[in-house]
């Protein structure tokens, strides 16, 4: 297995596949590593990354994309790895598809519309999330989470992971911010012709855009995931009272996610 001091795998046919372990947390602890792997689209991994990827011994997948984005660029996966993904209410992925930011004017625009959707991600990514933190609770671990880029789904539940264990919002911000240095998103989609990094504006939607609409778009700007931050502390006053209100976690189950993924 091939890990950068990144975090992420070295890997021909990946995109921003990254261990989020080694953060520090408020209490002195660290993530632990080698429990949770981000990741965006797993469709174009070849027999050499599979390789690579097998000794992390991921025993489930928490798919965060859309049914449509599914069948266009479906996960392929060597191992005996649990695929798992929930349908969105088709109120939700209608809004999604074919959304303003993919026809904005200007990178300002579509910035804007993107600290506008950030929050959004809270309402619509519990069942996920929730099942994403069941694995953990019921020992399924390792467990690789992603969508189609690695960074915006993607993005706010490692937030809400690495929140909910005590990780300070600078280091969140900070692996946020790692997919600008880890992994170049238009060279991917033009290597991969069919990656549409979410977008469904036609089969190759990048190469239609403005340049700064689409660096906009590909950009993992901390102020895109502090808008989802301060929507979830403006809710619920925490990520913990997230965790508990809209995820259903009590306080025994939230201390024991904390117990798996934090180092002794």
């Amino acid at each position: 297995m091939v890990l950068r001091q990144s975090r992420r795998f070295d890997l021909v046919g990946g995109c921003n596949l990254r261990d989020i372990g080694g953060y520090p947390t408020a209490d002195g602890r660290r993530v632990r590593h080698g429990v949770l792997y981000r990741s965006g689209v797993l469709t174009y991994l070849t027999p050499a990354d599979h390789e690579a990827i097998a000794p992390a011994g991921i025993r489930t997948i928490i798919d965060l994309r859309r049914d449509d984005e599914i069948t266009v660029e479906p996960t392929t996966w060597a191992g005996p790895a649990r695929n798992l993904s929930w349908q969105l209410d088709e109120s939700i992925a209608s809004s999604q598809r074919g959304a303003p930011w993919e026809h904005a004017a200007t990178g300002a625009e579509a910035r804007e519309w993107l600290i506008r959707s950030y929050p959004t991600m809270k309402d619509w990514l519990v069942r996920p999330l929730r099942g994403l933190f069941d694995a953990v609770l019921d020992d399924e671990t390792p467990v690789l989470f992603h969508c189609a880029a690695g960074k915006d789904r993607t993005g706010f539940c490692a937030a809400m992971v690495l929140g909910l264990v005590g990780v300070g919002e600078d280091a969140i911000l900070t692996d946020y911010a790692l997919t600008n240095t880890e992994v170049d998103l238009y060279a991917f989609t033009v290597t991969h012709r069919a990656a549409g990094m979410g977008l469904t504006d036609g089969e190759h939607p990048f190469e239609k855009m403005q340049p700064d609409v689409r660096d906009a778009l590909m950009c993992a700007d901390p102020a895109y995931l502090k808008s989802a931050l301060d929507s979830v502390v403006a809710a619920h006053g925490s990520i913990a009272g997230y965790a508990r209100e809209a995820l259903g976690l009590d306080d025994a189950r939230i201390a024991a996610i904390r117990e798996r993924l934090l180092e002794a």
